[in-house]
């Protein structure tokens, strides 16, 4: 990159006889004569800056791995190099000393000169130093004489020291707006204590996200402040003496002192199910407490647990908080265990009690003033990292008229994912170690499907993990979408629809008893459309029955199609994508009972 006019060439040190010093000059005069002189303003050379990252090739390995950000932070550091005017610009611009990993005293307090007034972002590991008259590293006391300009901190401290810290001051972060605070000792193991000089960590009133790893939370807890918004308590414990019930009390209490959270995230420390408040044969989740915690401005929900009964811990905590119709609560995601063949029987009825939680919570929802109703519903298999783990995503809208949005997110390695447009009121539940099966008989059973228009339905493993596809019967596809009257376009993949025309065959002469029967558009991904019987030449082997049974689907499904046309149920819009096992004569026959018929094979 040239920042300014470039200099010429000079020949003459360069030339060891008079020949050579009249073809270098020449050269050089021809090459100066064609530059063309570029010079970009300070501020955009500073915003380069700001984004660079350096490239530099790490000899020893044990450093290569420590900390790779500080060099992304750091970047800038080895171009300011160049010349004297990038030098200056990066000497001049505090914006770039904002950042510090805490090294030698020097290094921090350098940064904190040159970078003004701005607020400062500090990354490090608290070493306390023992048998020394100040425990406290050198280069952390400088930081935290200057508590009062950090904006954000992540620290990381060694539990069995962190309490040998006493100074007569404990500072005070005003402008501190996010902590990330995690154990490096003992991982596998919560702690109960934290570096005395964060006692006052939650009088701060700018700080907005909390992150905690490796502690309890009656400590973590202490470190609440009133107007966070983003909450993420990551193996956290609990003490020893008290039991489930007494837990989520607490757990209940301090979410009710965080009015303003935006976004809460439980990871693998969530309390076990209040059983001694669960009923024999509960269909609902338990109420802990008298009142739920109001958290009114929840858009994502994340909850992470070990435990088989991971839906009931959920639907405890959706039982337990108060959340706005709208705007919706939007993400939810239940991360757990699979519920393979065993105890896939305590996984099922643990989802119940989440259904019903859910389903109370769009029940509601629908009566509010004006009311938000669940228009959209998808279950789908996006997610390759996960192997198809399945994720519902609710779509709905009030009354009011906002328009209908459906957004689809996968499962996060990381928790960190965008928002869906404010006004969309969605919610996106990742049920990541689920299976279809138990979706569809425990938890879309339960939400109120009444003003539903659009239902997409993936082909998705009967299990969690892989396995034969779960195939929806046409008794499974009645019983769930009994209520969806309004439903208005279908979209079903693959195995899905292999009972599909069974479940659309209106059963009696009454509309009312008919699945779908304001169904406009139907749409089909690679489903088998495929002819063939046994008069082909097929062996009468198990193997070959399903085939056969199989290839009786599109059969069934002009059967199903003209029944319904014949009662007024006539499809507006027929849409056939991902197959090849369909021939244009089919596609002439199916035109009879579809206003529009499109076809792309795959």
């Amino acid at each position: 990159m040239e920042t300014g006019v470039r200099h010429g060439v000079d020949a003459t040190p360069r030339a060891t006889s008079e020949v050579t010093a009249t073809a270098i000059e020449v050269f050089t005069t021809r090459n100066n004569d064609d530059l063309v002189p570029l010079s970009l303003p300070d501020e955009l050379i500073l915003e380069i800056f700001s984004h660079h990252v350096t490239s530099f090739h790490y000899a020893n390995s044990s450093w290569k791995a420590h900390r790779a950000w500080s060099w992304n932070a750091y970047g800038w550091l080895a171009i300011a190099h160049v010349c004297r005017r990038w030098r200056d610009i990066v000497l001049s611009a505090p914006a770039l000393w904002t950042t510090i990993k805490a090294t030698s005293p020097a290094c921090v307090g350098a940064f904190f000169d040159r970078s003004g007034q701005m607020p400062m972002s500090v990354v490090g590991a608290l070493n306390f130093e023992l048998g020394t008259a100040h425990p406290l590293p050198h280069s952390w006391i400088v930081i935290f004489e200057n508590a009062h300009r950090i904006g954000e901190l992540h620290l990381e401290y060694d539990a069995m020291t962190a309490d040998q810290f006493r100074s007569a001051w404990i500072p005070t972060f005003p402008q501190l707006k996010f902590l990330a605070l995690t154990v490096t000792t003992g991982r596998g193991l919560s702690h109960d204590n934290f570096p005395p000089v964060l006692l006052h960590v939650h009088k701060s009133s700018h700080l907005e996200t909390l992150e905690t790893s490796f502690l309890t939370f009656s400590v973590a807890s202490q470190l609440f402040a009133p107007n966070l918004r983003d909450l993420t308590l990551s193996n956290f414990g609990w003490p020893t003496d008290i039991d489930a019930s007494a837990r989520w009390v607490m757990l209940l209490d301090a979410l009710k002192g965080l009015p303003k959270l935006e976004k809460l995230s439980l990871l693998d420390g969530p309390p076990d199910v209040p059983w001694d408040l669960v009923a024999p044969n509960a269909s609902e989740p338990p109420k802990v407490t008298s009142a739920p915690a109001p958290l009114l401005n929840l858009q994502q929900l994340v909850v992470r647990s070990c435990s088989r009964f991971g839906g009931a811990i959920v639907g405890t905590l959706l039982e337990n908080i108060e959340v706005r119709a709208s705007p919706a609560l939007r993400q939810l995601y239940m991360i757990g265990p699979p519920d393979r063949a065993q105890g896939a029987g305590v996984a099922a009825s643990s989802l119940a009690l989440f259904g019903a939680a859910l389903g109370r919570k769009f029940a509601a929802a629908a009566a509010a003033k004006p009311p938000v109703l669940i228009r959209s519903l998808s279950l789908e298999a996006k997610d390759a990292r996960r192997h198809g783990a399945p994720r519902v995503s609710i779509g709905a809208r009030s009354a009011a008229g906002v328009a209908d949005a459906l957004s689809v997110l996968s499962p996060p390695r990381s928790i960190s994912t965008p928002s869906p447009a404010p006004e969309s009121n969605i919610l996106e539940v990742s049920l990541s170690d689920a299976s279809a099966e138990s979706i569809f008989q425990h938890v879309f059973t339960q939400l109120p499907l009444d003003a539903v228009h659009s239902v997409t339905i993936d082909e998705l493993s009967h299990g969690a993990y892989g396995s034969e596809p779960y195939v929806p019967t046409d008794t499974v596809w009645r019983e769930t979408f009994a209520h969806a009257k309004d439903v208005q376009h279908l979209t079903i993949s693959g195995r899905s629809a292999d009972h599909l025309p069974t479940a659309l065959h209106p059963q009696t002469g009454h509309d009312g008893q008919s699945l779908f029967p304001k169904l406009q558009g139907l749409k089909l991904r690679s489903v088998a459309f495929l002819t063939v019987s046994l008069a082909d030449g097929m062996e009468a082997d198990e193997d070959g029955e399903e085939f056969w049974v199989r290839g009786r689907w599109y059969e069934q499904f002009v059967v199903a199609l003209k029944a319904r046309s014949q009662m007024g149920m006539k499809l507006q819009t027929l849409s056939i994508t991902g197959t090849e096992a369909i021939t244009e004569a089919e596609v002439l026959e199916l035109r009879a009972y579809a206003e529009e018929v499109n076809w792309e094979a795959r």
